[in-house]
């Protein structure tokens, strides 16, 4: 179901900008054309039309031939190939991903349109699919609307038939699925009775319509019904002879299956859509349906052929350095390798997944700032012009000398009290680099020179035993005592030395910890570990002192459910509600009875000794909620509940 939502980007663009592509020439004609013609107004068309078969491929080289065909347009006062010029302009920036950028040239389109033009409904409905990724349905809607009321003057039922689809999608999102269902069924209607309209991909729009209306009634949860409907997709596709939408009616067909838990069907049509990607040498394609094959046989416990086609899937992903379906099949692995109880394959695999997950971070963060650098440019260009036509309305007027006078006052208080604030972001950026420094330096001091100082105690007090055990046996356990003290000293200062460090704030970092901790000590006492991640935290900060007493509740949590609970399973969550951040540690041990007093249940406990009201403690000195649900037989689950900001 991932990919739907761009396939019927796709196929709605294709429909409603068909006018352009009429009549053009080959991509080599065209550059011919270009390198060789003198002639403006031919030059103008074929700058549209090479953008136009690029904006899908090469949006840059699009935005570039759409510009040049742009300023030859406005030269010559061409209203059409302005239109023309501004559009692809708006389909390229829309393939980019700059979002914003696409919808201020579709608004600029509709001022060179008349109020009833079939382009004005393109438009609108342009407008309507951008909005939609910038996931903004109320401003989609009103757009598709708009699109709409043309439609129905002008009497295009094909578009009114493709419009309609795309409200059905804007309903569905927004949980409106009556009136979604309303809306795929008035499109299905109109594709059915079309006659003769000179359009050879009618069966292919019929088809496509009974899928959405399928994957209307997937999310719905009417299952059967979804059957249904994609099984009428998939008959009317294998007729119109559309392989690609053929392959991904079988895949929403297996989605519906395995929903049902009929996974003999699911396989068999993820397989179908598998092969049909395979015909269309879409390597991509074939390695996601391997993914999903995969994940069905996760649900039936044949790990042994889910890892097989995961295998593949990733030598497939690999080729094409399609990273984030790359990233889905090592969390996979990780998760299979978890299940059958090996730890060495899961802890490689969950590496590899930390690893890539990192690096496409980086990867969206130079996306995103590039994107921010163009908006930022096309924005600056604007605002100069806009400055520029004012500057010469006021030269016109001599009457207005004082209100530059004022202006340029104004413009002095904003430019001093711009200069305050960056000097004063400036001071609080050096106070809090200050203090990292002052952080890395404690935890650098305390692991070279306290550290080394025990880490030397253990080693000549374990020399010293060595030495005098046959001679003064009396002297041996006091001997041991100093070594262990030193030892639990060395890893005290370990976690005071990795909690100091501010670059361990990240929440990341402080899950990674406590996975190996957790890890380590399950491993020894052959107990399962599941530890659930929350990804959504990845980037979440707790202060110093927080994060330190929060791994070490963790840290003895866990030591009392190995030590003392006899448990064979243990599970930790993190999740962040609203303005609290809770950790929940559950094993399926023995559990304990709570000390009671009068009667009443007290806020500490005796099981393990004091580190429980250390815990409840620790909890108390950030605000927090510590409690432990145990009874005998029936395990242990410590819940901490801590306040952010």
């Amino acid at each position: 179901m991932k990919k739907i939502f761009a396939v019927s980007l796709c196929f709605l663009f294709s429909i409603l900008n068909v006018s352009i592509s009429k009549g053009q020439l080959n991509t080599d004609s065209l550059k011919n054309i270009i390198d060789h013609s003198d002639d403006e107004h031919v030059l103008i068309q074929a700058f549209n039309d090479y953008a136009y078969q690029m904006y899908r491929s090469q949006a840059d080289t699009a935005i570039f031939y759409a510009n040049k065909a742009l300023k030859l347009a406005e030269k010559l006062k061409s209203d059409k190939e302005i239109f023309s010029a501004l559009n692809l302009l708006g389909l390229a920036y829309q393939t980019k991903g700059l979002y914003h950028i696409s919808l201020d040239y579709f608004e600029k389109e509709l001022e060179y349109l008349s109020e009833n033009d079939l382009n004005r409904a393109k438009t609108y409905h342009n407008m309507a699919l951008t909005y939609r990724l910038l996931k903004n349905n109320a401003d989609a809607l009103k757009n598709e609307l708009l699109a709409i009321k043309i439609l129905e003057i002008i009497n295009d039922s094909v578009l009114i038939g493709v419009v309609y689809q795309t409200m059905c999608n804007i309903y569905r999102d927004l949980g409106d699925f009556n009136k979604a269902e309303e809306y795929i069924l008035k499109s299905i209607n109109i594709f059915e009775n079309i006659k003769n309209t000179g359009i050879d991909n009618r069966l292919s729009m019929l088809a496509n319509a009974f899928c959405n209306y399928g994957n209307l009634l997937q999310m719905e949860g009417r299952l059967n019904e979804a059957v249904e409907q994609h099984i009428i997709g998939v008959q009317l596709h294998k007729h119109s002879g559309d392989l690609f939408n053929l392959a991904i009616a079988h895949e929403n067909l297996a989605d519906d299956y395995k929903k049902l838990k009929n996974y003999d069907e699911a396989l068999l049509n993820y397989n179908i859509a598998k092969d049909l990607m395979q015909q269309l040498n879409s390597e991509t394609d074939v390695g996601y349906e391997l993914m999903n094959i995969s994940n069905v046989y996760i649900l039936t416990g044949n790990y042994s052929n889910a890892l097989l086609n995961l295998d593949s899937a990733m030598n497939i992903f690999l080729r094409n350095n399609a990273d984030s379906y790359l990233l889905e099949v090592y969390y996979s692995q990780y998760t299979i390798y978890d299940l059958l109880n090996n730890p060495a394959n899961a802890l490689a695999n969950y590496k590899k997944y930390n690893v890539l997950k990192d690096s496409l971070n980086t990867e969206d963060k130079k996306s995103e700032l590039l994107r921010l650098k163009e908006e930022f440019e096309t924005t600056q260009k604007e605002q100069q012009i806009t400055l520029l036509q004012t500057e010469n309305a006021l030269q016109d007027k001599e009457n207005q000398v004082q209100i530059v006078y004022r202006n340029i006052a104004i413009l002095i208080i904003i430019i001093g009290v711009f200069f305050g604030i960056l000097m004063l972001n400036r001071f609080r950026i050096k106070q809090q680099v200050k203090q990292l420094e002052i952080r890395n330096s404690i935890a650098s001091d305390l692991h070279d020179d306290i550290g080394s100082t025990l880490s030397s105690i253990s080693m000549y007090s374990e020399m010293v035993n060595d030495q005098i055990k046959d001679i003064n046996p009396k002297s041996v356990p006091l001997l041991n005592h100093i070594s262990n003290n030193s030892k639990e000293m060395i890893e005290i200062m370990s976690d005071i030395v990795w909690a100091i460090k501010p670059a361990n704030d990240a929440f990341k970092y402080i899950e990674s910890r406590m996975f190996n901790f957790a890890t380590e000590i399950c491993n020894v006492k052959n107990i399962h570990l599941i530890f659930y991640r929350n990804d959504t935290l990845d980037q979440f900060n707790l202060p110093m002192q927080q994060r330190r007493d929060l791994y070490l509740i963790f840290k003895e949590a866990i030591n009392n459910a190995v030590k003392y609970s006899g448990c064979t399973e243990i599970a930790v969550r993190f999740q962040k509600i609203q303005s609290a951040f809770i950790m929940e540690i559950t094993d399926n041990g023995v559990g304990f009875v709570k000390e009671l007093v009068n009667g009443n249940e007290r806020k500490t406990f005796t099981q393990g000794g004091n580190g429980l009201t250390n815990m409840q403690m620790r909890a108390a000195d950030h605000n927090g909620k510590f409690d432990i649900t145990t009874s005998p037989g029936n395990g242990t689950k410590i819940t901490l509940a801590l306040p952010i900001s």
